[in-house]
C-alpha cells in the first residue's frame, strides 16, 4: 500500500514540474525541461539535461536566426529576385536576413514586415497619351489620353497640332492623336507679270520666305523668276521650321555621364528628345526638356530615406531619433529592448548599430523559488517525497 502512495506522489511531482511555465530566456526540451535559449546566429545542437545546459551550433552560411530561440535549424536567406524588380540592398548575416529593395524603373506593388517582396516595372506610356506623373519606387506611372487637338507619337508629351494656315500653308492631311497634321506648300505663281514692275522685287521676297520649309535649308538663293533651291538636312542635323537658313543645326546628344537617354531619336525635322535616367533627377530644364540631371542621393548608415528621389527631385534623409539605428541608411529601426528579452545590455548602440544583449547565466530554483545548491538539484525531489510519505504514516 505504501509504495503505491509513493508512486502516486512522484506523479503528482512530475506534473507540477513539467507544467510549470519556463523564463523569458528559456524553452522547453522534448523531455520537457526547461532550458536556455541559444543566442542570435545560433541553433541548438543539443537539449539541456540535468547540469548540463544547452549546446548551440552557429548558423551555415545561406542561413540565419534574429532572436533567442530555442529551434534545431536556421532560417533561409531570402532571395532577392530581379525577375521580381527586386536587387539586394543589404546581405544576409548569420543574425540578419537579406534587405532586398526595388530596382530602378520598378515600383513596389507587395509589402511585408516593412520590405518589398515583389516589384512591377513601370508603366510606358502609350502614343496619343502623355506622362502625367513619373513613376517612383512606391507609385505607378501615371498616364493620360491628349486631348483632341493634340498629338503625341513616343508617349512622353502631347503636343499641339500645326497650324498649317499661320504658316501660309494648306492642310493636306488631318491629325491624329499619334501624329500632326500634314501642311503642303502653296504653289508659286508667276505674280511678276500682273503686278507692277515697282513691286516685283519686294514681291519675289515674300514668295522667296513662302518656299523655305523645314527639313532643308538654302542651297541657293531666288533670283527674279528662279526660286529657291533647297537642300536636305544630313543625318545628325534637323531643321524644324520653315527658314532662310544655309545650314541645318545638329542634334542634341543625349549623354548618360548627364544623367539622361534617348528617348526619341533625332530626325531632319525634329531634334532629339532626351528624358532623365532612372535613379537620376533634373537638375537643369530648358525648352521643356532636361539638360542635365544628378544622381539621387544615397542616404548615409545613421539616416533613413524620408521621401524617395523622382526624375524632378532628389532623395531626402534625415538623420535617425534617439534610440533608433539604421545600418544601411534605408530604415531607423528602434534599439532592442534586452530587459524585455530578460536578458541583460553589455555594448550601447548608436545610430548605425543596435545594443548588445546577452543572456542571463542559468539558475534552477525548487518550488519555493529559492536556489538550491548543485548537489541538492537531483536529490530535492526524493528528499520531498520521503518527507510526505513520512508525514503520511
Amino acid at each position: 500500500m505504501s509504495t503505491t502512495i509513493l508512486r502516486f506522489v512522484c506523479f503528482l511531482l512530475s506534473v507540477v514540474a513539467f507544467g510549470k511555465a519556463c523564463g523569458p530566456s528559456e524553452y522547453r526540451s522534448a523531455s520537457g525541461e526547461c532550458c536556455p535559449m541559444c543566442n542570435i546566429g545560433s541553433v541548438v545542437l543539443r537539449d539541456c539535461s540535468g547540469d548540463l545546459s544547452t549546446t548551440c551550433k552557429p548558423c551555415p552560411p545561406g542561413t540565419f536566426i534574429s532572436e533567442p530561440n530555442g529551434l534545431h535549424n536556421c532560417l533561409t536567406c531570402r532571395n532577392c529576385d530581379e525577375s521580381q524588380g527586386l536587387y539586394i540592398q543589404s546581405k544576409c548575416t548569420t543574425i540578419k536576413d537579406t534587405m532586398c529593395d526595388v530596382l530602378d524603373g520598378y515600383h513596389c506593388i507587395d509589402y511585408s514586415d516593412s520590405q518589398c517582396r515583389h516589384a512591377q516595372k513601370h508603366s510606358v506610356c502609350e502614343p496619343g497619351q502623355e506622362t502625367k506623373r513619373p513613376g517612383t519606387k512606391t507609385l505607378d506611372t501615371i498616364c493620360v489620353n491628349c486631348p483632341q487637338g493634340f498629338f503625341s507619337p513616343s508617349g512622353l508629351n502631347c503636343t499641339k497640332w500645326t497650324d498649317c494656315t499661320s504658316r501660309n500653308e494648306i492642310q493636306t492631311e488631318i491629325g491624329s492623336s499619334v501624329k500632326d497634321v500634314t501642311c503642303t506648300q502653296k504653289r508659286r505663281g508667276r505674280y511678276g507679270l500682273i503686278l507692277p514692275v515697282a513691286l516685283t522685287p519686294l514681291f519675289s521676297i515674300i514668295l522667296c520666305l513662302w518656299l523655305m520649309y523645314k527639313r532643308s535649308v538654302v542651297r541657293s538663293d531666288c533670283s527674279g523668276d528662279l526660286s529657291t533651291t533647297c537642300q536636305p538636312c544630313p543625318p545628325g542635323t534637323f531643321m524644324s521650321e520653315p527658314n532662310g537658313l544655309h545650314r541645318c543645326f545638329t542634334c542634341k546628344h543625349c549623354a548618360e555621364s548627364q544623367g539622361l537617354y534617348i528617348q526619341s531619336k533625332c530626325t531632319t525635322i525634329q531634334n532629339t528628345i532626351c528624358d532623365v535616367l532612372d535613379g537620376y533627377y533634373c537638375i537643369d530644364y530648358s525648352d521643356s526638356q532636361c539638360r542635365h540631371a544628378e544622381k539621387h542621393r544615397v542616404c548615409r548608415p545613421g539616416q533613413e530615406t524620408k521621401t524617395a528621389g523622382t526624375k524632378a527631385s532628389d532623395t531626402e534623409c534625415v538623420d535617425c531619433a534617439p534610440g533608433f539605428y539604421s545600418p544601411s541608411g534605408l530604415n531607423c529601426i528602434k534599439w532592442t529592448d534586452c530587459a524585455a528579452r530578460n536578458e541583460i545590455q553589455t555594448e550601447d548602440g548608436s545610430p548605425v548599430k543596435d545594443v548588445t544583449c546577452e543572456q542571463k547565466p542559468k539558475e534552477r530554483y525548487d518550488s519555493q523559488n529559492s536556489k538550491l545548491p548543485a548537489s541538492a538539484e537531483t536529490t530535492g525531489g526524493v528528499e520531498v517525497v520521503i518527507l510526505l510519505f513520512s508525514t503520511g504514516r
